[in-house]
């Protein structure tokens, strides 16, 4: 039996409200932005060790929740961005399309004022307006391999801008890093995992990112084969993820951002209510073989 990879989208269900005004300027920006240059920072292979996790602190002040605030609902939150500059954010594309989702519904229902925003951790209630977006042009158009195998992962990213500029943008990785990505380097994210937990893991109106510890299991191209070092953008990695923790940045042992959290395996469990009605649990599989995606493919939007 074939177990799905799946994207960790924030599932919420049930959901009827509407937004009108906004949908208008929420749209897809592509190309917009001359992005800069990465940190060209050399590296060492080593494990991640307490005074790097110290550091973890002021890393997390670039780390921050993914909102769609709907009047008579709340915040729903949507997934994790980081600074990647100091008025733009890094996300994955199903982050930023699962929010154009929810202002879609708004409009189309007809409930006014729903607007997205960026609730930087710890900041005890600032809420910063999203105002546009672009996603990476291949996001899921990566097609089968040569002998026919389907990918199991595409350029699930994407970019935000800011309506005003923040501190604490993150330090990415160097392209030579990036193509020295090996198993076993220790690896951290920092982010807002929250579907099926406790209070959903977070508090809309002081958010408090958690962070996660783990190793690269394999780096791999779309397909899960070797194809050089310029090719293999798919990191498997054995942290623990579910939904909410989409576009989390994983961190190095040095905390520079070497990609973003995107996917993972799980196993589907079938319940029924008492009303007959199906409900689909998604549950961790227990190889805790899950997905990032190198941080590079930001440099083609």
């Amino acid at each position: 039996m074939k177990l799905p990879v799946v994207v960790l989208a924030v599932i919420v269900f049930g959901l009827s409200f509407h937004m009108s005004a906004y949908a208008s300027e929420w749209e897809t920006v592509v190309g917009q932005d001359d992005l800069g240059n990465m940190d060209t920072t050399a590296q060492e292979n080593s494990s991640i060790n307490s005074s790097t996790a110290i550091n973890a602190e002021d890393r997390a002040k670039g780390v921050g929740l993914v909102v769609v605030a709907v009047p008579g609902h709340g915040p729903i939150p949507r997934g994790t961005a980081w600074l990647y500059k100091t008025d733009v954010l890094a996300t994955n594309a199903h982050v930023a399309l699962a929010v154009k989702d929810v202002l879609n519904v708004c409009e189309k229902e007809g409930v006014s004022g729903c607007v997205p925003y960026y609730l930087p951790n710890q900041s005890k209630g600032k809420f910063i307006q999203i105002v546009n977006f672009s996603i990476h042009s291949d996001y899921k158009k990566i097609g089968v391999d040569m002998n026919g195998k389907s990918p199991v992962n595409s350029p699930d990213v994407a970019l935000m801008r800011l309506k005003e500029k923040l501190p604490f943008p993150l330090s990415v990785a160097s392209k030579e890093t990036l193509k020295n990505l090996n198993p076993g380097d220790a690896i951290q994210y920092i982010g807002f995992p929250t579907e099926n937990l406790q209070g959903g893991n977070v508090n809309c109106n002081n958010v408090l990112a958690t962070t996660q510890s783990g190793t690269i299991s394999a780096v791999s191209d779309w397909w899960l084969g070797d194809s050089g070092p310029e090719a293999n953008k798919v990191i498997r990695h054995d942290m623990g993820v579910t939904g909410g923790a989409s576009g989390s940045p994983i961190f190095n042992k040095d905390g520079q951002v070497i990609g973003l959290v995107n996917a993972m395996n799980i196993v589907p469990i079938v319940k029924f209510t008492k009303s007959g009605k199906v409900n689909v649990i998604r549950t961790p599989n227990a190889a805790m073989v899950n997905y990032g995606i190198r941080v590079d493919l930001l440099e083609n939007m």
